[in-house]
């Protein structure tokens, strides 16, 4: 493919929108017209012409817009983002317009579909950032992601999107652990908002629940809070059928092994019954594990409260307190 082809395709768009009484051409060809632009940015893309691919895709949406196609729309938003992206690494601008495609798709109603394009893209964003060396890629894979888990968890009743909770989940929290240590509470956070929509949806299948329960557990050694563990393999417990008994009980040796700093038990535990969990949550726990049995006689720093539980536990006290003063409050004058 070539420039000049390039330019043919996008001369003959333009001609498409023309009326002509000589031609008999009363109306314009948005149809035609919509297929040119949309070839010829592709070409313009691949040759690196990317103010004329961005162009020609803005040509594609106002005939998108003609047709009242919001998919097209859409996907054209995201092909004018990816170059801001890829190719012009302008990541405000990008933002910008994934934003107003990811409305367009919804405004298509076909939000299954679009939640695959948007973790397609966090993939090809997170490949860039260990390719360029370019923290902003990961950053910008984050918020695609956490978008398009805002959008699931509002449409749970549809099925289609239902399907994919459990693997946009894993990457989410794969991609929150990538980053600094401050993560870790978002990952917390997800987790126990990943089990709360697990009891809400009333999931059938245990082994799922006991498993965010067992990351849950991972993600509170890792952050140092190894005193209210046992009371997590307790709601494990409370939550398990006869088909996940052994897997609380892999949950209590993996436990057993970190606290008694047994490197043994605790490889066996992570080889045999957790090798499928995501490898950023296996990295850091591993990390914390060689620390806690580092730490001698200072394993107390290992008890703590995260960040996300203070400020979980503060608003639960202030909430009681107001309460205290509603319904007394006569006691406090």
């Amino acid at each position: 493919m070539s420039m000049e082809e390039a330019e043919k395709l996008y001369k003959t768009g333009i001609d498409d929108l023309k009326t002509s009484v000589f031609r008999l051409k009363f109306n314009a060809d948005y149809v035609s017209a919509v297929g040119n632009f949309e070839r010829s940015g592709k070409i313009f893309s691949d040759l690196g012409a990317n103010d004329k691919a961005i162009n020609s895709y803005f040509k594609a949406i106002e005939c998108n817009k003609k047709l009242i196609e919001s998919w097209g729309e859409g996907t054209n938003l995201l092909r004018i983002a990816e170059i801001y992206f890829f190719k012009k690494q302008d990541f405000k601008n990008g933002l910008k317009y994934l934003e107003e495609s990811q409305i367009s798709f919804k405004l298509a109603g076909k939000y299954h579909t679009s939640l695959k394009v948007f973790t397609d893209l966090s993939l090809k964003l997170q490949e860039t950032a260990q390719n360029t060396n370019m923290q902003e890629y990961n950053d910008i894979a984050l918020i695609v992601l956490r978008n398009a888990w805002e959008d699931l968890i509002q449409h749970l009743e549809n099925d289609m999107m239902r399907i994919n909770l459990d693997g946009l989940y894993s990457k989410l929290i794969d991609n929150y652990l990538s980053l600094d240590e401050k993560s870790v509470n978002l990952a917390i956070q997800l987790t126990n908002e990943y089990i709360g929509i697990m009891n809400k949806i009333k999931e059938t299948k245990k082994h799922k629940l006991i498993n965010a329960f067992a990351k849950l557990l991972m993600l509170k050694l890792i952050n140092k809070e190894i005193n209210i563990c046992d009371e997590i393999v307790e709601k494990a417990r409370s939550s398990a059928d006869g088909s996940t008994l052994e897997d609380i009980r892999d949950m209590e040796l993996l436990l057993k092994a970190f606290k008694n700093k047994n490197s043994k038990d605790y490889n066996y535990q992570i080889t045999y019954c957790y090798h499928l969990f995501e490898r950023n949550l296996i990295k850091k726990l591993k990390i914390s594990f060689d620390a806690y049995c580092n730490y001698g006689t200072k394993s107390e720093d290992f008890l703590g409260e995260s960040e996300y539980d203070k400020k979980e536990n503060e608003a639960k006290k202030e909430k009681e307190e107001n309460e205290k003063v509603n319904e007394n409050p006569d006691d406090f004058l």
